[in-house]
């Protein structure tokens, strides 16, 4: 994979952040106002407060999206010039958690009566941005361990078709597509004992990375690793909203650990 094509991919998947960002912040606007306009009797404190008391599921979702935005472009215009392909999947993994904002849709669609088709698509696309992230980070202790560079392309469609496959087979259950908050939204449960095993192979790489090239930067980068993952299932999950701060504050930590301890193995400028 040639730099200007993984750069173009970066930039693509920056683009299409952006565009989730503002169908969030579309998707809000218009569950609020449909709820008005068809006259629900449903006090607009019931949705607001779930934002701050219900874990905080709408804050950070926004909070995800906007850190996942700022955090590409950043390293993008800082590392366009660098072949690293930690980085890349790194950036990858930054990627997917912009994916987070479109948990939202389904309140708008539950409104407006849509098929149940979409807010099936919606979980998919779920699905496929978790595993495409999680598998980028899996990869990216990899090429830690020696992966040759020469095969980023192949890795890179390799995680592409196997979310995408895991995606379109996993299950759609009803208990996946409602929970008991106050705006609807979504949770993906019936895939953690599998999302789990490849969030420890992750850290595990880069253990194994540290160990073989006896650099305590790859210990960084495992702690790193482990700081944006935990950081991510805390932000998401968290029973109550400190703890999803807390969360949000490892995965900010974490990619800043990580870029920089990416930078000191390669010895960028």
């Amino acid at each position: 994979m040639t730099l200007s094509l993984r750069n173009a991919i970066l930039i693509s998947g920056a683009a299409i952040n952006l565009v989730l960002l503002v169908l969030f912040a579309a998707g809000l606007y218009n569950t609020f106002s449909l709820f008005q306009f068809h006259q629900i009797p449903v006090n607009p404190g019931m949705l607001i407060q779930p934002a701050l008391d219900n874990n905080g599921d709408i804050l950070f979702m926004l909070l995800l999206q906007v850190l996942s935005l700022i955090t590409v472009l950043t390293m993008y215009v800082q590392f366009r010039k660098t072949a690293s392909p930690e980085i890349f999947f790194f950036l990858i993994f930054i990627l997917s958690l912009g994916m987070e904002g479109i948990r939202i849709l389904p309140a708008t669609a539950e409104v407006l009566s849509l098929p149940p088709f979409f807010t099936t698509f919606v979980v998919r696309s779920l699905y496929f941005s978790r595993f495409l992230g999680l598998f980028s980070i899996f990869t990216a202790g990899l090429f830690a361990n020696g992966m040759q560079y020469q095969k980023l392309s192949i890795a890179f469609g390799i995680i592409l078709l196997t979310a995408f496959t895991l995606a379109s087979t996993m299950p759609v259950t009803e208990s996946v597509l409602k929970s008991g908050a106050g705006i609807y939204m979504l949770n993906i449960f019936n895939i953690m004992l599998v999302m789990l095993t490849i969030q420890s192979l992750s850290v595990i790489n880069f253990i194994i990375a540290w160990i073989r090239n006896n650099n305590r930067d790859y210990l960084w980068l495992a702690l790193a690793s482990l700081m944006l993952i935990s950081g991510f299932e805390l932000s998401l999950r968290g029973e109550g909203i400190w703890y999803r701060a807390a969360g949000f504050g490892l995965v900010c930590i974490g990619t800043v650990i990580f870029s920089h301890r990416t930078h000191e193995v390669y010895l960028w400028i």
